[in-house]
């Protein structure tokens, strides 16, 4: 479950989504998103609040482009599991691990399904 996107059924609920950082004796870090200027929250879960999901098709996302040192920004493609495809503008397709892909955490829309 680490680094996949989670939704919790109790605290912080309300923050929308985040990914698990990891987890030790029953209790997940789970990292919530706010933008590329802000410092994620991260709030403890019991692993037994969190359900997982997957981000909808067009989800927008950013990831840090570590070799142009920029936050670049996309639309989720295949939003399911540990890689997440997006597409980013003019065509340039990745498939990038869930633990680089962001996506605002306190702004959710409905852009999920949950996993069951």
């Amino acid at each position: 479950m680490t680094y996949e996107f989670v939704r919790s059924t109790e605290r912080y609920k309300e923050w929308g989504f985040g990914k698990v950082l990891g987890i030790d004796g029953g209790v997940a870090q789970v990292e919530y998103f706010n933008g590329p200027l802000d410092e994620p929250l991260i709030g403890p879960l019991p692993v037994t609040a969190l359900r997982q999901i997957a981000l909808a098709p067009e989800t927008r996302t950013y990831w840090y482009d570590q070799q142009a040192g920029v936050w670049r920004v996309g639309r989720v493609t295949d939003g399911e599991g540990r890689l997440i495809s997006v597409r980013f503008p003019n065509g340039d397709d990745r498939v990038l691990p869930a633990k680089e892909v962001f996506d605002h955490a306190n702004r959710f829309r409905g852009g999920v399904r949950t996993k069951t």
